[in-house]
């Protein structure tokens, strides 16, 4: 009984030593370190982006583009060439950030990456142009793993969420950065525009430090410490936090990774969560309303497309950086349920619409699409764009991550050129208003996904998300009360 109390009593110092010891280091080198990183995601959203003005100035002859391409045939394989160079880029990217580090591998890739530019800006031929964008995919599919995966490495939990939305929000503003200049100047000046921030991205990268986690699967565990300190600042206590990455990385098997682990439960749920954002991010339809949207504005009787292109642009952006403010405020979840439910809403909306325009009885409804068209952009923008690349890397373990962030971005691909592959097939076979009712219906199953699959993670570290997975009650829990 007296070995029992004193047990008791043990575990009870522990916890409350564990509680003091609690603190916050300083941010700016955290956010500095995340902005820098994230230019790559702007980059990535100029690359998907391209195809809305380029394609047009590619056209016509007095757009001033290097070459014209004459049928639709070139125009689909412009656009087709980098989601399957992403769904090839995204597999090995992981495996390729483990041997190289996160940091050499950004380094290494954008290069070639400032090269396609250079080759898009100057190029001979529509092949060569093939080249380049297909290029471009394997570097953006690599991309969208490392780029989110060293954030949330770097990251301190109590700004880990705001900090991974920042690769949705520049990716927002990569797409914005191409509708302005593609709307307003030539094809030229946007392509050298898009080479010069990749410049600029080579350029800062060498200011930023490698993964703390990188260096300690290296058994580097100096250069860990003077890495982690600097991004925590020189007061902060790092042993606490290097001795929980490090208890981490020993419970894990980092260099023989097998299938028994992804059987483990914390890893399966954390593969399921992830595949599944990515699945719900895409299968929603946001790339097929996004590519519709110059038609529904002339049903709305817009008289200039190009600029209310823009505008959503505009609306992607703000919208995204709202997240940004409120992910470690309101939580994961909440975010989640508020968007694939006004998701849901606006694509009954549009597809409510187009039923009465097929039956002839739309009458003077033309700001209804409209209207769908800008709630539904608000409400993915806070919820389904920025936070599944986010999530992803909270929820997986470092055993699988390297696995699990490339496979789930190959996923996202899959999934995006599935959705633009056969949005325009499927409204010419089911019509437009059953198209927009089906992704609905995806937006639906969300929900439902979120509220009995996804844990919250706002404010709790890998360790304690970890836990929750394997259905591990957390210890830490104890406030000292019997």
């Amino acid at each position: 009984m007296d070995c029992g109390k004193e047990e008791f009593v043990g575990i009870l110092q522990e916890n409350k030593k564990n509680m003091t010891v609690k603190q916050e280091g300083k941010k700016f080198q955290q956010y500095f370190c995340a902005i820098i990183a994230s230019i790559g995601a702007l980059l990535i959203g100029s690359v998907l982006a391209w195809t809305s003005p380029c394609l047009l100035y590619l056209k016509y002859p007095n757009y001033s583009a290097p070459i014209q391409i004459t049928n639709e045939e070139e125009s689909s394989w412009i656009a087709a060439y980098t989601p399957i160079g992403a769904i090839l880029g995204a597999l090995p990217a992981g495996m390729i950030a483990d041997t190289f580090g996160r940091k050499l591998t950004l380094i290494i890739f954008t290069v070639p990456w400032t090269g396609t530019w250079i080759l898009t800006t100057l190029v001979p031929s529509v092949t060569f142009l093939y080249i380049a964008r297909f290029i471009s995919g394997v570097i953006v599919g690599m991309f969208c793993a490392v780029l989110p995966m060293y954030v949330a490495e770097i990251a301190e939990v109590s700004i880990r969420g705001t900090l991974g939305t920042l690769f949705q929000v520049f990716l927002t503003m990569g797409i914005l950065f191409d509708y302005a200049l593609g709307t307003f100047h030539s094809y030229l000046i946007l392509c050298n525009s898009i080479s010069a921030v990749s410049v600029i991205f080579l350029a800062l990268l060498p200011f930023i430090p490698e993964s703390p986690t990188y260096l300690m699967k290296k058994n580097r565990k100096s250069d860990a410490e003077q890495c982690l300190q600097r991004l925590r600042g020189p007061h902060y206590d790092i042993q606490v936090e290097l001795s929980d990455l490090r208890k981490r990385l020993e419970s894990g098997t980092q260099d023989s990774f097998s299938c028994e682990l992804l059987l483990k439960r914390e890893n399966f749920l954390a593969i399921v969560i992830s595949v599944g954002l990515m699945m719900l991010q895409q299968l929603s339809g946001v790339n097929g309303v996004i590519f519709f949207a110059e038609k529904i504005f002339n049903d709305a009787g817009s008289t200039n497309s190009a600029i209310c292109t823009l505008i959503v642009g505009i609306v992607q952006t703000i919208a995204t950086i709202v997240s940004s403010v409120l992910v470690d405020r309101a939580g994961r979840r909440i975010l989640l349920l508020i968007s694939s439910t006004g998701m849901a809403i606006s694509l009954i909306g549009l597809g409510y619409y187009f039923w009465l325009k097929s039956h002839g009885n739309a009458g003077d409804l033309g700001w209804l699409p409209l209207i769908s068209l800008v709630a539904f952009i608000i409400v993915f923008s806070l919820g389904l764009g920025p936070i599944p690349w986010m999530m992803s890397n909270e929820v997986m373990g470092p055993e699988i991550k390297s696995f699990g962030c490339s496979a789930t971005v190959a996923m996202n691909w899959i999934c995006v050129s599935l959705v633009t592959f056969y949005f325009q097939p499927l409204q010419d076979v089911l019509g437009a208003a059953t198209t927009f009712w089906i992704f609905s219906a995806i937006c639906v199953a969300g929900v439902i996904f979120v509220l009995l699959v996804l844990p919250e993670t706002k404010g709790k570290s890998i360790q304690e998300i970890q836990n929750e997975l394997a259905g591990i009650k957390n210890i830490n829990n104890v406030n000292g009360k019997v």
